[in-house]
């Protein structure tokens, strides 16, 4: 996805709702005039691109990288509660618990050196099943998988549509509900 996209095509993905949780902010004028300059890495705060370090979901930030998407969850039917990772011990299980609800993220034991790509899975399978489940048509696809800038994009299937024909889609991952 380090594809700069020429004012036409920023045009087509603003119709098709881009921009439909974003701040008024990305509504101003400049960026339309600027679009061409800008990689969709740089739309992080627009409502559909969230950073979500590979690292930092492994080690217990799932709940704050659930709480960054709070308003577009809530825009899309997903109530999240106060979520929070949690290890049982008992159980050798790690959850997010969801609006009172625990989700496995992580089944112990994990190969060696795999914990940045089990909570990512986890985390992109659950915010996908909550999405499903509240009978959301939006899926969160993962984008530079398993590394320290890992994100998230907030796609519904008209976008990634579109993502697709401008050949912006092949780096993306759909885990979960499709």
């Amino acid at each position: 996805m380090h594809r700069y996209l020429s004012r036409e095509e920023v045009e087509e993905l603003l119709e098709l709702g881009f921009l439909q949780y974003a701040p008024h902010e990305y509504f101003d004028d400049d960026l339309r005039s600027d679009a061409a300059t800008y990689l969709l890495g740089d739309w992080l705060g627009c409502g559909r691109v969230y950073l979500l370090d590979a690292e930092n979901l492994a080690e217990g930030g799932a709940e704050f990288a659930l709480k960054e998407m709070g308003a577009v969850l809530a825009a899309n039917g997903v109530s999240i509660g106060n979520p929070q990772v949690t290890y049982d011990q008992l159980l050798d299980v790690t959850t997010l618990e969801v609006d009172g609800c625990a989700k496995v993220i992580c089944q112990w034991p994990i190969p060696e050196d795999s914990s940045w790509e089990v909570f990512s899975r986890g985390f992109f399978s659950i915010v996908n099943e909550l999405l499903s489940t509240a009978g959301s048509i939006e899926r969160l696809y993962a984008c530079r998988l398993y590394a320290n800038d890992q994100s998230g994009v907030l796609l519904t299937p008209r976008l990634f549509a579109k993502f697709s024909e401008l050949g912006m889609a092949s780096d993306l991952v759909l885990f979960g509900d499709a």
